[in-house]
């Protein structure tokens, strides 16, 4: 749900900035590297095709 809001307000949101965002939801023992790879995804599937 963060990831979601992260990017509902900063629709050109990078990985650095979702790593900060989700600092304090994420452990840094895992690594989160699936996590941060899934923002990334939403952030692109949120992005126009320019058709619209």
């Amino acid at each position: 749900m963060q990831a979601d809001y992260l990017v509902e307000i900063h629709p050109d949101l990078t990985r650095e900035e979702a790593q900060r965002g989700l600092e304090g939801n994420l452990c840094r023992c895992t690594g989160y590297t699936k996590v941060l790879d899934a923002v990334d995804a939403l952030v692109e599937s949120r992005k126009c095709c320019g058709r619209c």
